[in-house]
């Protein structure tokens, strides 16, 4: 396993992250908020300025988003870096993509 990060990495991170950043500028028009996706559960709270209710749906969904962003780690551990190349970068990119899903649903609780 190589520490470094390679040119996949930033591919499989914005392909990931590109598309929810897209809906979320087209949906609230702010950009700063748009790039706050990043922060998965929890940008709906920081979107909100810490809003009691909105801080308390972040926290509840967080576990979950941890737990993609796990998947995302985990294949990189677990699985052969021979032969698991494709399997090991479509983990990184499903965990990353289920980060910012979270994230789009914490907007849409904060938008409500």
């Amino acid at each position: 396993m190589t520490g470094r990060f390679t040119r996949r990495h930033a591919w499989a991170a914005l392909f990931a992250a590109l598309p929810f950043v897209l809906i979320t500028l087209v949906v609230t028009r702010r950009p700063l908020i748009a790039l706050g996706i990043v922060l998965g559960p929890m940008a709906g709270p920081v979107a909100r300025d810490f809003q009691s209710c909105c801080l308390e749906f972040g926290l509840l969904i967080l576990p979950w988003g941890l737990g993609a962003l796990a998947l995302a780690v985990s294949t990189q551990w677990l699985l052969p870096a021979a032969g698991g190349g494709r399997l090991r970068l479509a983990g990184r990119i499903l965990g990353l993509a289920g980060w910012c899903v979270f994230g789009l649903v914490s907007y849409l609780h904060a938008l409500e």
